[in-house]
């Protein structure tokens, strides 16, 4: 099974919390890897990213596939640790997943995960 997609890669998460794999003291746990298009700050209609999306993770591109992604988790009871490459990156999937909270009215205070500069995870992969 792929996970590129937001709608696969929740699908995974879902399973794995299910089967008591995503779990941590809180509620539900989730690491989540992008891929090569979403790491370097693409769009995956980019001309550049073409044969890269999905390939070493989820492609996240706006808002709606954040909340794809992590819809149906309560974001305050969920450890959230996000994976990438580029930290300028970074910044711009956390105001993703706050912004989401905020939708869901969760304080952000509230809000657990870490985010993790990993730049071999882009070349090994």
């Amino acid at each position: 099974m792929e996970y590129g997609l937001p709608e696969q890669a929740k699908a995974r998460f879902k399973y794995l919390y299910e089967q008591g794999g995503q779990a941590d003291y809180s509620g539900a746990a989730t690491t989540t890897l992008y891929d090569g298009p979403t790491n370097f700050g693409l769009d995956s209609d980019d001309p550049l990213a073409d044969g890269e999306i999905g390939k070493i993770g989820v492609a996240i591109d706006t808002i709606d596939d954040m909340e794809v992604l992590m819809g149906g988790f309560p974001l305050d009871k969920t450890f959230n640790n996000m994976v990438l490459y580029d930290s300028g990156v970074v910044a711009v999937l956390l105001a993703m997943y706050i912004a989401l909270a905020e939708k869901q009215n969760i304080p952000i205070n509230d809000l657990t995960g870490s985010c993790l500069n990993e730049p071999f995870q882009t070349f090994v992969c």
